[in-house]
Formats: C-alpha cells, structure tokens, sequence
C-alpha cells in the first residue's frame, strides 16, 4: 500500500484505498496498517485526523474502553518440563486487558500453576495455584484480583506449571483496549 504523499493535499492515495470499502469493512488490523504507514509530521496532521474519524465511524476505534470486535479467547498449551510458555503478547503499539482464565489438565494430583508478568528479562509471579482439580476457572479463585490486568508488547504474562501433569491448557479472554 503506498503511502500518502505529501504533495496530495487531497490525500486522494488514502481515500483511493478505502473506496471500495464501506465502514462495516473495515477491521482494527487495517486501522493499524495505516497508522504505521504515517511519519509523524505537521504534513500528515490532516491525515492522521481523517483516518481517526473514519476508524471511529467505523466503530472499530476507541480511546476509551475496548474497541468492538477484539474480545478473543487465547489458548495456550504447556507440558510438565517446568518451563515458561508465553500466554498472550501483544504486537507493538497495542494493550489489552485481561478479562477471564481458565485452566485444565491432563494428569492426577496436585499441580502447581503459576501465570507472571515478563517484561523480557524478569518473571513476577502474579498468580498462584495449587490445586488437584483437572478443569479450573482461574478467575473464581480468591487469589485473582479484581482490578483489570493490561498486558502490551514489552510486559506480558507467561505460565508455568510444575508436578503431576502431561499437559495443561490455558485459556485467556482478552479486549483490545489500544
């Protein structure tokens, strides 16, 4: 996709690629792409405001709250080597928040689950469980806190579990925020 010139003061490339879409067409990803298509500079003032009026026309843009149609469950198994398996990590430039897990296992006896914030170099257990159960709502739990978790691209949750297990599913709902 080109990117808009600055000697289009109409900006007739950009509208150009969005004429064959009408506002239900257009999705999150594509507000994304043409986002990093900009340079930031006075000449694509104009523009950048434009793009950020049809996207919130379109519903699929918010700067506040969850932006409609990104809610997505997010599965991830694990074996019992003990290991970090990285949950969910954002791509660059987005947040999102963390509205439910839940875990099951194949195995008997008690397992140690334990889900961290990462930031690349540091794991800080944020949550702990121990339990035998083989099918667990992690959010029902009284560890998990009621407050909103955000992750992004540089601070994300990884999961480890440990003790009588072959494998574990995780499961995340997570919302688009940014």
């Amino acid at each position: 996709m080109p990117l808009p010139d600055a000697g289009d003061p109409d900006n007739t490339i950009l509208y150009e690629q969005l004429r064959s879409k009408t506002l239900s067409d257009l999705t999150s990803a594509q507000l994304d792409q043409f986002r990093s298509q900009f340079f930031v500079n006075g000449i694509n003032e104009d523009d950048l405001r434009r793009l950020e009026l049809i996207f919130a026309a379109a519903n699929i843009s918010s700067r506040s709250g969850v932006i409609p149609g990104s809610t997505k469950i997010v599965s991830v198994t694990s074996t019992s080597d003990g290991s970090y398996v990285t949950l969910f990590q954002p791509n660059k430039g987005e947040i999102w928040v963390v509205n439910s897990a839940h875990m099951s296992k194949v195995g008997s006896g008690t397992t140690v689950h334990s889900i961290s914030y990462y930031d690349g170099s540091t794991d800080s257990q944020w949550f702990y469980l121990s339990s035998g159960s083989t099918d667990t709502i992690l959010t029902s739990d009284d560890n998990w806190p009621t407050h909103p978790m955000y992750l992004d691209h540089s601070t994300y949750f990884r999961y480890k579990g440990t003790n009588n297990f072959s494998q574990a599913t995780i499961q995340l709902v997570v919302s688009r925020i940014r």
